[in-house]
C-alpha cells in the first residue's frame, strides 16, 4: 500500500509570475492507505459470511433444509457487495488527483467522465496553508495531509490527503503564494 507518486517538479525562479504560466510545481494523489480500514471491513465481512455459509452447509442446516436457498442467496449477496465496495473504494482514491501549477490548483475527483469533478482555484485565492499532524496510521506509512483554505466559493477548503513529502510541497508553494499575493492583490488586502 504505497503512496501514489507525488513530486515537486519545479522551483520558484524569483521573477514575476505571468497569468498564463501553468507550469506544474507539484502533482500527486492520495495513497491507498486512506482506505485501509474500509478494506479490512470488507475483507472481514467476506470471511465472516463465508464462514457462516460453510457452517450452515456443514451442520446447521439439519432440520432446516428448506431455508438453504434463502441462506445461500443472502450469503452470496453479503460476499458480492463488500467485494464491489472494495473495488469502488480503490478506484475512488486512484482517480483522485491534484495538480498545483504556478497559478492554479486543479482538483480532479470521480471514477468516470460522467461523475468526474474538476475544480480550479487560483493561488491568489489561498488564505492559509495548514499541515495537521498525520495521525497514527498515516504516520506509520510516512504520509500526511495538507489543508489549504481559500476564498474560492466553490471549494473553500482543499485537502490533499495522504501524501509523502508534505514539507517539500509546502516549501515550494509558500513562496509562490506570497509572491502572487503581493503582486496581484497586495499583502494587506482583505481577500
Amino acid at each position: 500500500m504505497s503512496a501514489d507518486h507525488d513530486t515537486v517538479l519545479e522551483e520558484d525562479t524569483g521573477h514575476s509570475i505571468p497569468f498564463d504560466d501553468e507550469s506544474v510545481i507539484w502533482e500527486g494523489g492520495p495513497s491507498q492507505v486512506v482506505n485501509l480500514w474500509k478494506y479490512i471491513g470488507c475483507i472481514g465481512t467476506i470471511f465472516f459470511t463465508a464462514y457462516c455459509l460453510w457452517a450452515w452447509h456443514s451442520e446447521l442446516y439439519i432440520g432446516y433444509e428448506n431455508l438453504t436457498p434463502i441462506i445461500n442467496t443472502i450469503c452470496q449477496i453479503m460476499i458480492i457487495i463488500p467485494a464491489l465496495l472494495a473495488v469502488y473504494f480503490f478506484l475512488e482514491v486512484k482517480y483522485e488527483h491534484t495538480v498545483i501549477s504556478r497559478n492554479k490548483i486543479l482538483e480532479q475527483k470521480g471514477i468516470t467522465r460522467l461523475f468526474r469533478q474538476e475544480r480550479y482555484c487560483e493561488l491568489s485565492d489561498i488564505s492559509d496553508i495548514e499541515s495537521p499532524p498525520p495521525g497514527i496510521l498515516l504516520g506509520l506509512f510516512g504520509l500526511s495531509d495538507v489543508v489549504i483554505e481559500t476564498h474560492d466559493d466553490d471549494q473553500p477548503i482543499i485537502t490533499i490527503r495522504a501524501i509523502r513529502h508534505r514539507d517539500e510541497l509546502i516549501h515550494s508553494l509558500l513562496p509562490l503564494w506570497r509572491k502572487i499575493k503581493l503582486e496581484r492583490k497586495g499583502f494587506f488586502s482583505d481577500r
